[in-house]
């Protein structure tokens, strides 16, 4: 098998999180996003497999 090798990236920094503000709180946005995205492919599926 021949192919290119993908290296990972170098500059990953472990625990750095996309934050913003909301009442006056911290919240971790890539933590949300994802959260977001995940629960509508749950539900998604949960539709489609009752439909």
């Amino acid at each position: 098998m021949s192919g290119s090798i993908v290296r990972a990236e170098t500059s990953i920094e472990i625990g750095n999180h996309t934050t913003g503000s909301f009442l006056g709180m911290t919240v971790n946005l890539d933590t949300v996003w994802t959260t977001l995205i995940a629960g509508a492919i749950v539900v998604g599926l949960g539709f489609w497999m009752r439909a």
